[in-house]
């Protein structure tokens, strides 16, 4: 570990535990993925080569952070490096074989030396002038990912395993093999959106091996974890009694009523009888989620908290857990029955959130979302969907366009920009770039203003960043990046639903989110005529 003092102009190495004296201490494993050379692992070495190998990961860690998966795909790292070396317009000098580049080189022959690498720097030194992205991907290039990417998907598939089908986060162990976010069901969803055929051998699975998870003893009854969320993608494969017998399992759910949240809780529950309703035209379906929708507004009669907290009173923000995501349920709800009390309420819940938007650090004009409630001294923020502005701003359009209200949209105009980015540590859709592109793509057909939807295509180059090419077809990786994941949340199927989207948008169709929303109820909810002004728009 390095430890620097900006003030002193010092630089100290600490945490040492790994390091040994070269011809008299027995050689170890220990090191930090992403920091160590494959050869260190794969032959046991270690020498000063491997130590400047480490100085030039250092070097790019502080560039662009995506170290943890280089030890899952060591062509990435060269990849990172040129396009930082493009974005932040670093000299050749710095970035090329004689500096990071070469300390980054495969052949530990061909790295330079400590003091090599710091004549360089001396010499190569200047302001960095950061660059505008000079080229994005072709719309072409958007396909090729998408069908690569599924191709890998189906390739990975285990259907002997009870466990699970695809490969995906470590969370699909800890909850169950079925759900929308970590399971099979995420991957069905984004196979059906994107257009590609759902094998009979993956529907299978599901009704052979995955079928005695679906009950109410192995799993909850929420729509991202559940029965719910595995209740609304059965039914889009048509298979309808299948889907209802779930969603009524879910309405009997010992913990249905613990939360009101829309990825574990009531709300979630709500919507999913909001897409059946919309798909059958069952009364009975919107006589359910007005069953849950009196539930929300009778306990928070009781207490106003449990719009956004658990039963243990653990307070949360953003859309899966906290205001924002119960809000776009209660909006969905008050237009389906038109009942406004629905609204108010749903006003109510969305301000918790937007009490908790505070600006950016170092970015005076830009808010984000503090992602901790529960501390006022933690004022860590976070501009993600699942937790941070981009969910945020996914509910606040939707109740801008359908109240008029233009505090809303001045709230907009401060969080919209948090979502803008190019990078980010992740390349996912909960925690990551696929995240924040879909959500401006949102942006871009509620406001019309094509700025967002170049900013969403932005993302996408970000997102290729991270590929990893394998013999099958073209992955990515999981959250923290050490494995791959085809999930909906972490991986792969997430991914390329945003691709997909993006595609269409950028060839002029009419898109609309893919993740789990029902805009299609509220005609309201659809792309401006003429482009609406928003701050920034030239």
């Amino acid at each position: 570990m390095v430890l620097t003092d900006p003030k002193r102009g010092t630089v100290k190495l600490i945490d040492l535990e790994s390091s040994v004296e070269c011809g008299v201490d027995a050689f170890n494993r220990f090191s930090t993925p992403g920091f160590a050379s494959q050869r260190h692992f794969q032959e046991g070495a270690r020498d000063w080569a491997d130590d400047a190998y480490s100085l030039g990961a250092i070097f790019l860690h502080n560039l662009l952070p995506g170290n943890l998966m280089f030890q899952l795909e060591p062509a990435a790292a060269g990849r990172f490096l040129d396009r930082a070396a493009a974005y932040f317009g670093l000299p050749k000098q710095v970035h090329g074989a004689g500096a990071i580049a070469g300390l980054l080189s495969p052949d530990p022959a061909e790295r330079p030396t400590v003091e090599e690498v710091v004549r360089v720097l001396e010499d190569g030194v200047v302001p960095l002038e950061p660059q505008d992205l000079d080229t994005l991907p072709p719309e072409d290039v958007l396909e090729s990912v998408v069908d690569r990417a599924v191709e890998y998907i189906l390739s990975s598939a285990d259907s002997s395993r009870d466990t699970r089908l695809f490969p995906g986060d470590i969370a699909s162990r800890q909850s169950n093999p079925l759900s929308v976010a970590y399971g099979v069901a995420g991957v069905v969803h984004a196979l059906k959106t994107i257009g590609k055929p759902v094998p009979g051998w993956v529907l299978a699975w599901v009704l052979d091996k995955g079928y005695r998870h679906l009950n109410a003893e192995r799993m909850t009854p929420g729509l991202y974890l559940g029965l719910c969320g595995v209740s609304w993608v059965l039914r889009e494969q048509g298979l309808e009694d299948l889907a209802d017998r779930l969603l009524r399992l879910a309405s009997r759910h010992p913990l249905l009523f613990e939360e009101s949240s829309l990825f574990y809780g009531t709300s979630g529950y709500g919507l999913a009888c909001l897409a059946a309703y919309e798909r059958t035209r069952q009364q009975r379906w919107l006589d359910e989620a007005d069953r849950a929708g009196r539930e929300i507004r009778q306990r928070a009669v009781e207490n106003r908290e449990t719009l956004w907290t658990s039963q243990q009173l653990q307070k949360y923000t953003g859309y899966a857990r906290g205001g924002s995501g119960v809000a776009l349920f209660l909006l969905y709800l008050a237009h389906a029955t038109q009942d406004a009390a629905y609204l108010e309420l749903g006003k109510e819940a969305l301000e918790w959130d937007l009490r908790h938007v505070m600006p950016y650090p170092e970015m005076p004009d830009v808010d984000s979302l503090k992602r901790d409630p529960n501390d006022p001294d933690d004022n860590v923020v976070s501009h993600y969907w699942v937790d941070g502005s981009a969910g945020v701003v996914t509910a606040l359009l939707r109740y801008w366009r359908y109240t008029g209200e233009t505090r809303y949209k001045g709230v907009l105009d401060r969080l919209i920009p948090d979502c803008c980015r190019w990078y980010t540590a992740f390349p996912n859709l909960f925690q990551g770039l696929a995240g924040l592109g879909n959500t401006l793509l949102d942006v871009y057909e509620f406001t019309g203003d094509p700025r967002f939807l170049q900013e969403a295509h932005r993302t996408a180059d970000g997102i290729l960043l991270f590929r990893v090419e394998r013999l099958s077809g073209l992955a990515f990786p999981g959250q923290q990046l050490l494995r791959i994941s085809t999930d909906f949340g972490t991986g792969s199927a997430g991914i390329i639903a945003f691709l997909d989207r993006l595609r269409r948008a950028l060839r002029g169709e009419r898109t609309e989110n893919f993740n789990f929303m029902l805009d299609s109820l509220v005609p309201e909810f659809i792309r401006a005529a003429e482009p609406v002004q928003t701050a920034g728009s030239a």
